[in-house]
């Protein structure tokens, strides 16, 4: 009819929603299936199971979720209304007008926009079930912005903040913590005023001796600062997602790692470019500090010319090839390969031990990929020399007199020129 009216609300009648957090614990729970006949004796007996559960399941203890649509004449309006107490909270409305057509109602892309949104999330940490294994994050996030323009070109105003952020993987050495994040909306830009983040300090490796470290483990974990900017341009008007992005961060003493074994601190910049679908990176920086200490023996591993069949392995290549093929299909733009150029100085005091060599190393690595050789392995290139080596070999301690690692292509295929 001309005339269209319509309401409809779908909410919460009762119930909760439980989260997996892999907290790294791993609990064996013993469930008893109740009395049962035994066939010899005819007595009877409880028979049990163990059932072993990885980590733990957080209830998000959900106090309201309703979701309402109304429709009056050409007018809609959905409200989207959550309250938890783990989940964090969210008010919003969103309202457009429809138009009438030979077909029936229809959303015109210059159907105009009007809305706003209210969200707070006392702790993000309820989310690190999506990150990788391992990586846990921390921190409170609230959002507060109003929407206008239309379908094809939407605008926002408001304000974007973030506090207490931490990410930590212990495995991979990583601990930025007391992060925080200040931004705003503006039309179709969120402009990022300042990100920062503080270094952990959980590292007090240092390599002994002569060919070890010359300062001890710093106290200060350091810190990241920047700030850049997301675009968004209207739907239509450009080639690819149409979504552009620059950012800029400086990194002062930073420990990037700070494993028992590892610690690694840098200072210098980064600025990290997207646009038209091409991701730009570069950068210059310097290590103040390292102690990379390696293990003396790598786990044994078949030789690359070992190849080792079954039905399980054809499986699983048949799944992975079948997987690739609906991605290929599902492409609407080819990826690019990303364009980098990025520096990295040793500095003085870059120490190194493992494999039977205590040394400390300098130089300058250079890692580019300018897009043209494919997605694959960045190239390295440079010259990392030694200083003061030492190496245990054959019940003898030998000097490193002339120690040269040229980096020519692939990280993991130097030319070594080693005298000892």
């Amino acid at each position: 009819g001309p005339q269209l009216q319509a309401s409809a609300t779908l909410e919460r009648a009762e119930g909760d929603i439980r989260l997996a957090v892999d907290d790294g614990n791993t609990s064996t729970i013993v469930r008893s299936s109740g009395p049962s006949a035994s066939s010899n004796s005819g007595e009877t007996k409880s028979t049990a199971r163990a059932v072993t559960v990885q980590g733990a399941r957080m209830r998000a203890r959900i106090q309201q979720a309703r979701l309402t649509l109304k429709a009056q004449g050409d007018d809609v309006v959905a409200q989207l209304d959550w309250a938890s107490e783990r989940a964090g909270n969210v008010k919003a409305q969103l309202g457009t007008r429809l138009a009438r057509s030979a077909d029936g109602w229809v959303w015109p892309e210059d159907a105009p926009l009007s809305g706003k949104v209210a969200a707070q999330m006392p702790d993000v940490g309820i989310w690190s079930l999506f990150a990788p294994p391992g990586w846990r994050a921390s921190g409170t996030f609230s959002a507060d912005a109003t929407l206008s323009g239309s379908r094809l070109d939407p605008r926002w105003q408001g304000t974007l903040q973030a506090s207490r952020l931490g990410i930590a993987s212990l495995l991979d050495g990583v601990d930025l913590k007391n992060g925080s994040l200040n931004g705003s909306f503006a039309g179709n830009q969120l402009n990022i005023t300042e990100l920062r983040f503080e270094g952990g300090q959980g590292s007090s490796a240092r390599i002994l001796g002569y060919s070890g470290n010359l300062t001890a483990a710093p106290v200060s974990g350091g810190e990241l600062v920047g700030q850049g900017s997301i675009r968004w341009d209207k739907l239509g008007e450009s080639e690819g997602s149409g979504l552009r992005m620059q950012f800029n961060a400086e990194a002062r003493k930073l420990q990037v790692l700070v494993r028992a074994d590892r610690q690694l601190s840098v200072s210098g910049n980064l600025q990290a470019q997207l646009d038209q679908g091409l991701w730009t990176l570069r950068g210059k920086l310097t290590a103040d500090r390292a102690a990379i200490l390696l293990p003396e023996d790598s786990a044994p591993s078949l030789d690359s010319d070992v190849v080792v069949r079954s039905a399980a392995s054809r499986k699983a290549q048949q799944e992975a090839q079948a997987r690739q093929a609906s991605q290929t299909s599902a492409k609407a733009q080819t990826a690019k390969p990303p364009d980098i150029a990025v520096s990295l100085d040793l500095g003085n005091d870059f120490a190194l031990q493992g494999y039977g060599i205590t040394t400390r190393l300098r130089g300058t690595l250079n890692v580019q990929n300018a897009g043209g050789n494919g997605i694959g392995v960045p190239r390295i290139t440079g010259v990392i020399t030694t200083e003061e080596g030492r190496y245990r070999a054959w019940g003898q301690v030998l000097n490193v007199e002339t120690g040269q690692i040229r980096f020519n292509g692939p990280y993991n295929n130097p030319s070594l020129e080693i005298l000892a």
